[in-house]
């Protein structure tokens, strides 16, 4: 997580935000939904992680935690015959039950693919996320791994009763 830049955050269809904070900063940066910020006593394999509260209400809520490559005139990762992994954690005490899955976009439409089924995350544990090739993908003609343009992973809270405060780790990505 060291040097890389903020992420985006989406809330399933609430306001997407950038995080405007540096890792390390004091505050968390985030709306009503989610606080992001840089936690540097719990990581995988060194401390060092991106520690993101979510406000979990109801059962099947959403959010992205994201990082966008390339732009209109340059093109974004090639990440062609690549297996990209990332680590994640989630803590006791949040929603019943939290998924993760990566994905990503590509090509200048954001075309979307996604690694297929997502993982349990176990509290207190530490889960490897993976994305080879796609099991699902919006539009296969313009999907192209050559140029990806946002590299994620979806967090999905399952069982959540009134609001229940989440805390997910996401650390280690690499391609």
């Amino acid at each position: 997580m060291a040097g890389a830049p903020p992420p985006v955050a989406d809330a399933g269809g609430d306001a997407a935000a950038e995080d405007g904070g540096a890792p390390g900063a004091a505050e968390p940066v985030g709306n009503d939904f989610y606080a992001t910020e840089f936690d540097g006593a719990l990581g995988n394999p060194a401390p060092g992680s991106a520690k993101i509260t979510l406000q979990f209400s109801l059962d099947g809520q959403l959010a992205d935690f994201a990082r966008n490559f390339g732009t209109n005139a340059t093109p974004g990762l090639n990440l062609a015959g690549k297996v990209i992994t990332a680590q994640a954690r989630v803590e006791a005490g949040g929603a019943p039950t939290v998924v993760g899955k990566m994905y990503v976009k590509t090509g200048a439409t954001y075309s979307y693919a996604d690694g297929g089924e997502s993982q349990p995350l176990v509290p207190g544990t530490w889960t490897t996320l993976t994305y080879s090739t796609p099991s699902y993908y919006a539009n296969m003609a313009v999907y192209d791994i050559s140029d990806v343009r946002e590299l994620g992973i979806e967090i999905l809270g399952r069982g959540a009763t009134g609001v229940m405060p989440t805390v997910v780790h996401i650390d280690s990505i690499a391609y």
